[in-house]
């Protein structure tokens, strides 16, 4: 099966059930078979039996729902679908399965929004973008819909797969190693990940490509797992192998920025622009660095690029209300975070955002206390956080309720200490001591949030 002759793979599979019938393995990978050759109703049968066996095992409910939706059968595949839910409630292949159900079952609503949980959770999932921009339509919503039609790609949800991630380790190429280390990065196995990485390196030959991409994948291992130096290392190799391989330069760039070092970072990020101008995720993160060495102007450009190119983009969103904001152009931050509010509905960052705005610009005419309480408050008591609570601390001091929103800071101060986020306690207490003086906030940010943080 692992070498594509699936005849032959029918044939020892149907062999190995034959022999120890009550080995659910033989089964499972005789309905993959089944399922590639689209030979649906004999690989719900197969899966079937698997489900018999294991009735708790989600990659098994999965395919099993997606063979019934595939065949028209999508009040068959949706107990199937909400079981595995219950066991894997942040599978974004799961919701998005849920999301065909609904869409086939024309309850478009219900679609978009399993769609947006999916995409939310794996946002690289970019397949996901054609059945939303189908639900979008059926709901009525044309520009959403031509919005997702836009963005539309191939890569679909992840599914994790024990026993096809085993299938995958059986040839022993540079390949399989490089696809082995992905799918390890994808479940946070950085040890596992840095090991077929190397083993990559060392089958990988000539191939400049594929040892750019295994250098830079065992960067990546190796910078989730605390050695930056390494990681340096294995980043500049994967340029010098390869100069061409623009994920080099922008992982590159991101080390330097979290180093500090914004004139290097940003030279990174221009020159993986300079090779692909489309890189939204590079112009995003050259725009987050500019803002950062407070060269806002250029940082707003760079961000209003990025939405050129791809309009949805929330990080770009975010930085850009961010640089309105640091240019002291309130009211259209404030436009711009109310906007993408509407568009990513169950994202908490911009409303908390939108919430700071509303009570510590400035600008007499954006700020609204009252507004931004009550949109800060509900998400802090649904989702407590240190950024609702700063939110919410900020709206009651506008408001001046000061010992409520001085009780509130305390609190959220001495939550960051325990995380160890000493970057954010000069800017936290700095904001507590206004509270306890009496004084609202006249700044909605003393520091520089960026989109993954806040989120």
């Amino acid at each position: 099966m692992a070498a594509s002759y699936p005849d032959a793979a029918e044939r020892s599979f149907l062999n190995a059930r034959a022999l120890a019938p009550g080995e659910a393995r033989w089964m499972y990978y005789l309905g993959q078979v089944y399922r590639q050759r689209s030979e649906l109703d004999k690989a719900i049968d197969a899966f079937e039996q698997v489900f018999a066996l294991q009735p708790d095992d989600v990659a098994t409910l999965v395919w099993l729902g997606e063979m019934n939706l595939a065949l028209g059968r999508p009040e068959n595949a949706e107990p199937l679908l909400r079981k595995a839910l219950g066991l894997q409630p942040r599978s974004a292949a799961v919701v998005s399965a849920l999301g065909r159900v609904r869409l086939a079952r024309r309850d478009y609503r219900a679609a978009v929004q399993l769609f947006e949980q999916a995409l939310a959770l794996e946002p690289q999932a970019s397949a996901l973008h054609y059945p939303l921009s189908l639900a979008y339509r059926g709901a009525g919503d044309e520009t959403n819909a031509d919005a997702h039609l836009r963005e539309r790609g191939t890569v679909e949800a992840s599914l994790e797969d024990p026993l096809m991630r085993e299938l995958s380790g059986l040839l022993e190429s540079a390949s399989v190693y490089d696809t082995m280390g992905r799918t390890a990065l994808e479940r946070g196995d950085w040890a596992a990940a840095a090991e077929s990485s190397r083993r990559g390196i060392a089958l990988a030959g000539d191939n400049q490509s594929l040892r750019a991409s295994l250098h830079h994948r065992l960067g990546t291992a190796l910078a989730q797992m605390g050695d930056g130096g390494g990681a340096l290392q294995q980043f500049r190799e994967a340029v010098r192998v390869d100069p061409a391989f623009v994920r080099g330069y922008f992982s590159l760039g991101a080390m330097m920025m979290s180093a500090g070092r914004t004139g290097e970072a940003i030279a990174m990020f221009k020159i993986a622009l300079a090779r692909e101008p489309d890189y939204v995720e590079a112009r995003i993160a050259l725009a987050d660095t500019l803002r950062q060495a407070r060269r806002t102007e250029e940082a707003l450009a760079e961000y209003r690029r990025a939405l050129d190119t791809r309009p949805r983009a929330a990080a770009a969103l975010f930085g850009e209300a961010l640089a309105l904001a640091g240019l002291g152009r309130y009211a259209e931050a404030r436009d711009r975070l109310v906007q993408a509010m509407s568009l990513y509905p169950g994202d908490p960052a911009f409303p908390l955002a939108l919430a700071r705005v509303l009570a510590a610009a400035p600008d007499d005419r954006v700020r609204d206390g009252s507004r931004a309480l009550a949109i800060a408050q509900p998400i802090f008591q649904a989702m407590p956080s240190i950024e609702g609570a700063e939110a919410v601390a900020m709206a009651l001091a506008e408001l001046g309720k000061y010992d409520d929103a001085a009780g509130l800071q305390t609190e959220a101060v001495a939550q960051a200490q325990r995380a160890g986020l000493r970057e954010r306690l000069g800017s936290m207490n700095a904001n507590l001591r206004l509270y306890q003086a009496s004084r609202p906030a006249r700044a909605p940010w003393r520091d520089e949030p960026f989109y993954e943080v806040t989120r």
